[in-house]
């Protein structure tokens, strides 16, 4: 019996490795969102769901594009908002939650829109986002260096 618990306690101190070791060892940080009562845990949207939400809704990239996030958000509608908003919850693709955004109170929706875009931006401007994943693959040479495309809110 000794043996085996050697064996187990050898077996745990060995690294993991593989998807399932890099699923469970990379996990999304979650920041508590409060109305009330009740609290909802909430996290950043990626830069694939942020992807996957400028193919659902077109008129998105312009904020990729630099453009005014306001102009994007009532080109887009509410739908992008929820979605947005959704993503931050954790529930992509929840049309029921997605669909009560659509007329939840006001204050709600306004306080957790605005707690989605913090978690999710942080303190830079939207653009930058897509930017700092854009030099990333420059920097790689997975993506060509465009000289006109420079922005100088990364040249800092």
């Amino acid at each position: 019996m000794a043996q085996n618990t050697k064996q187990n306690l050898k077996a745990s101190t060995v690294p993991m490795s593989g998807i399932a070791a890099l699923m469970a060892a990379a996990g999304h940080k979650f920041e508590d969102f409060v109305y009330g009562d009740v609290t909802v845990p909430m996290r950043a949207v990626t830069i694939l769901q942020m992807l996957r939400l400028c193919r659902r809704f077109p008129s998105l990239i312009q904020v990729i594009e630099g453009k005014d996030l306001r102009a994007a958000l009532l080109a887009a509608g509410d739908d992008a908002v929820a979605a947005f908003i959704a993503f931050a919850c954790d529930a992509e693709g929840d049309a029921e939650f997605e669909a009560w955004l659509k007329s939840a109170p006001d204050d709600l929706l306004e306080d957790i829109a605005i707690f989605a875009i913090k978690v999710t931006f942080r303190d830079e401007p939207v653009e930058v986002f897509f930017l700092k994943f854009l030099r990333r693959l420059q920097a790689e040479g997975i993506i060509p260096k465009d000289p006109e495309d420079e922005n100088e809110l990364l040249a800092a």
